[in-house]
């Protein structure tokens, strides 16, 4: 072996390792969707101890979500791909094994973590979302809140996003206690300038106002963000 042939192996091994690495890069948002999704579903022990999910079983998933994702010669569409065949039977088969009423919350919390990861959502409406640290001990001036939808909407209304909040639901109080009292509000256009607010500020303001309709807004918020596959056959009790 001469040393031009050393030198010219030396190339092409720098060349391929080269290579490998772009790939690898191109590749990460699937095994980063991956390890978000494994975290999420270890984080289920809180909500319930049974709930046990290994690693081990979580890479079986992941391959088997792999060789069932679309092919595509295109790299980026590819990646694509796989990130949504992973993160659709990470689903199912993490809420195969969980009662009825934690499935929406896992599909929530999986949600919200790939959108927070995306940086498609702003953590201070997350945390009002699911705190709801609403002001205490105020008296509602409309008719149709109680005093801890009241003090919601005012914990809302301190929030940019939420400005002057209160103040149109008692201005335009007929409104929004048609809005209100609608058979499924989660379903109807928001009163004014509010129908154009995001999703997730659409269900901040839901939790304040209807919160006993939260699990249907969930659901059409999991479906929205994800697709109808993930809600699916799934009963609301």
């Amino acid at each position: 072996i001469t040393a031009i042939e050393i030198e010219h192996k030396k190339n092409e091994a720098e060349k391929t390792s080269e290579q490998i690495d772009k790939t690898r890069e191109v590749y990460r948002p699937a095994a980063a969707r991956a390890s978000l999704l494994y975290f999420i579903m270890n984080d289920l022990r809180k909500i319930h101890p049974m709930y046990q999910f290994s690693l081990k079983a979580f890479k079986i998933v992941f391959a088997k979500a792999s060789q069932k994702s679309e092919e595509s010669d295109d790299v980026k569409q590819r990646v694509l791909n796989l990130i949504d065949s992973i993160t659709y039977s990470t689903s199912l088969y993490t809420t195969r094994s969980l009662f009825e009423q934690h499935k929406l919350i896992f599909t929530s919390q999986m949600v919200f973590q790939i959108l927070l990861t995306n940086k498609e959502i702003d953590l201070k409406e997350l945390e009002f979302l699911l705190r709801y640290p609403y002001v205490p001990n105020l008296v509602s001036p409309v008719d149709f809140l109680n005093e801890l939808s009241w003090g919601g909407v005012k914990a809302l209304s301190n929030m940019e996003e939420f400005h002057n909040l209160d103040r149109d639901i008692e201005g335009s109080a007929k409104r929004w206690k048609k809005f209100v009292e609608s058979e499924a509000p989660e379903k109807e256009k928001f009163p004014q300038e509010w129908k154009s607010k995001t999703s997730l500020q659409k269900l901040c303001i839901m939790r304040a106002l209807r919160p006993d309709r939260m699990l249907y807004a969930l659901s059409l918020f999991v479906e929205e963000k994800l697709g109808r596959k993930y809600v699916e056959n799934r009963a609301i009790e």
